[in-house]
């Protein structure tokens, strides 16, 4: 096709993972991933017209994955989805500790079931929770832990999520090391059905079980050499031609996005020159002498969990900036309640950024 590459608006037709009139990092479930390289238009994943959210990351390693994942973590978080990740080598504490999300340091299964009730009670801070299984004592019993947390998920998959609306997502790089049992496949099949997308990181394709790489809308392709995985994402239909040509020399840091879009139509693939970083800004929450410290994207981003109408959102986010950042939870509450907004979604919504009872208590009680 011959597109006037002026008109971005008709080139992002095209391809209907790209839509530029997105802010890149608050896009509502989806996370910004970098321009492509022929017409520099912003390639997200998550897009609603994705078959899924499900979403699997190869290439070898140093090839830029877990980069991309701490971005798609920060991301994701950004546009109001619960973020839980299982942490193989604790890499995602300092992501972690920037979005003041929960870390729970499991050395134990005991531990792991209790992170995971407390993770699933909606009080994780931010909507971020690590599972930190670097503490367990071997390769194996962290293996262990890992089909267990997922078996658990797996179980309470009918469970709602904190926020009404939200996406759940669970993280798990070094996908390979836990694989061996049904938790992973199953996760993929019923996952969508209960609001839950998977994404998950290994180094080669046929580290991923037939049945996962099928039900994965998304797969994200860094630099691989096995001849043998070029062979699979061809004869899987994820890449072809000039893409698939592409792979070997792909330079730390690129990669191709290709996303499924319809059952009946074949994979959308576009090569990123460049995985891009993530700026953060920050959002102090004040109140019965309590600061908390949130990345302010993430307070704009959930907004879009209880808030529909865009001039009521922008009301709050211009709410925000005009304080610069520092906000009283007393004065938070009252411009979502002139909003329109119900008391039980400003509850969710408060205590989804880290805010105590007792403080939210106390600020409702300055609001009247």
């Amino acid at each position: 096709m011959d597109y006037q590459l002026s008109n971005t608006t008709a080139v992002s037709r095209a391809f209907c993972m790209l839509n530029p009139s997105e802010k890149l990092e608050w896009s509502r479930g989806s996370a910004y991933i970098g321009k492509s390289g022929t017409y520099a238009l912003p390639v997200f994943f998550g897009v609603e017209t994705a078959l899924n959210q499900h979403a699997c990351i190869i290439g070898m390693s140093g090839s830029g994955k877990t980069f991309l994942l701490k971005n798609l973590v920060s991301r994701l978080a950004y546009s109001g989805s619960d973020v839980m990740i299982i942490d193989w080598n604790g890499e995602y504490s300092g992501v972690v500790s920037y979005l003041y999300g929960a870390e729970y340091k499991i050395e134990s299964d005991a531990q792991a079931e209790t992170a995971i009730k407390s993770i699933e009670s909606g009080r994780a801070q931010a909507g971020v929770a690590s599972m930190n299984i670097s503490y367990m004592h071997s390769e194996e019993e962290k293996r262990i832990a890992a089909r267990m947390i997922m078996k658990h998920i797996s179980g309470s998959l009918g469970a709602a999520p904190a926020l009404g609306g939200a996406h759940r997502m669970l993280i798990l790089d070094e996908a390979w090391k836990a694989l061996g049992g049904d938790e992973l496949p199953t996760l993929f099949r019923e996952g969508r059905k209960y609001g839950l997308g998977l994404i998950i990181a290994s180094q080669t394709v046929s580290d991923m079980a037939g049945d996962i790489l099928a039900n994965c809308a998304t797969v994200i392709v860094f630099r691989i050499q096995n001849k043998e995985d070029f062979s699979t994402l061809s004869s899987a239909q994820i890449l072809d031609g000039e893409m698939l040509s592409r792979l070997g020399g792909l330079s730390r840091g690129s990669c191709i996005v290709a996303i499924a879009i319809g059952r009946d139509r074949p994979r959308q693939a576009v090569y990123v020159p460049k995985v891009e970083g993530i700026n953060y800004s920050l959002c102090y929450i004040l109140g019965d002498g309590m600061e908390i410290t949130v990345p302010i994207e993430i307070v704009v981003g959930k907004l879009g969990m209880i808030i529909d109408d865009p001039s009521k959102k922008r009301a709050i986010e211009n709410y925000i900036t005009q304080n610069r950042g520092r906000v009283e939870v007393s004065g938070l509450i009252g411009e979502l309640a002139s909003n329109g907004v119900p008391r039980s979604s400003i509850v969710a919504y408060i205590r989804s950024l880290g805010v105590p009872d007792q403080s939210i208590i106390w600020a409702y009680e300055k609001v009247v």
